[in-house]
This record gives structure tokens, C-alpha cells and sequence, in this order.
């Protein structure tokens, strides 16, 4: 609820203008859950995690790989 980064990340991807899910670990125990499994799977640890067509993860925002993945 309280993470700049997600913020950030959100309000970079709204500015493009692409759809996007949001999972608010905090309300949800199973969203909380689901980003678990991909810590263990991924090893990342940064948030937000931005999961790209259910396959590519970015951990962090990090503008340069949205780009990547949205161009």
C-alpha cells in the first residue's frame, strides 16, 4: 500500500497507456501467496514485481525494462 516504487511503476505504465492487473499483496492472501512462489522461482526481492504475458518477471521498477517489454 505504502510502496513508492509500485507507485511509480503504476503511474509510468498508466502514462503509456496499457492495460494492466493490479495485485495488492496486502489485500489479498492469495496475491500474497502468488508473489511468494515467484520470489522462490525467480529469486528476486525488489517490488513491485511486474509479470509480463505470465512469463517475463521485472523486480523493481525499472523504466528501461518496461520499455523493453512493452516496445
Amino acid at each position: 500500500n505504502n510502496c513508492n516504487q509500485c507507485n511509480f511503476a503504476k503511474g509510468y505504465i498508466k502514462s503509456m497507456g496499457v492495460d494492466f492487473e493490479e495485485r495488492n499483496i496486502n489485500s489479498s492472501e492469495a496475491f500474497n501467496a502468488e508473489l511468494m512462489e515467484i520470489a522462490d522461482r525467480t529469486g528476486f526481492t525488489a517490488m513491485p514485481f511486474i509479470v509480463v504475458d505470465d512469463q517475463e518477471v521485472i523486480s523493481g521498477f525499472i523504466p528501461d525494462k518496461i520499455d523493453e517489454h512493452l516496445a
